[in-house]
C-alpha cells in the first residue's frame, strides 16, 4: 500500500472503529473502493474526492470533517498533491 490508499487509510481507520461494518460497505460502494486488508484501491486525488463524497453522504458531516483532516495529513507526510 503506497500514496493515496495509505491516505485514505488513515481515515479508516478510525471510521471503522466508530462505525459498523455495514456503513464501511456502503463507503466502498458508495466511493468506488475496494477497501479491505490488501489497501483500498485509490490512486489518484479523484479517488480522495470521491472517498470523501461518500463519508459526507453517509456518515455525515462530522465524520468528512474528521476525514478530510486525516487524508490530508497524510497526504502532507506522504508528500503527496492534488
Amino acid at each position: 500500500m503506497a500514496g493515496w490508499d495509505q491516505a485514505i487509510e488513515a481515515h479508516l481507520r478510525v471510521a471503522r472503529q466508530l462505525n459498523p461494518t455495514d456503513k464501511i460497505a456502503q463507503l466502498a460502494q458508495a466511493a468506488g473502493l475496494a477497501i479491505g486488508a490488501a489497501g483500498n484501491g485509490a490512486a489518484n486525488h479523484g479517488d480522495v474526492g470521491r472517498c470523501l463524497s461518500a463519508v459526507a453522504s453517509i456518515m455525515g458531516e462530522v465524520a468528512v470533517i474528521s476525514a478530510r483532516r486525516k487524508i490530508t495529513n497524510k497526504a502532507r507526510e506522504l508528500g503527496l498533491s492534488g
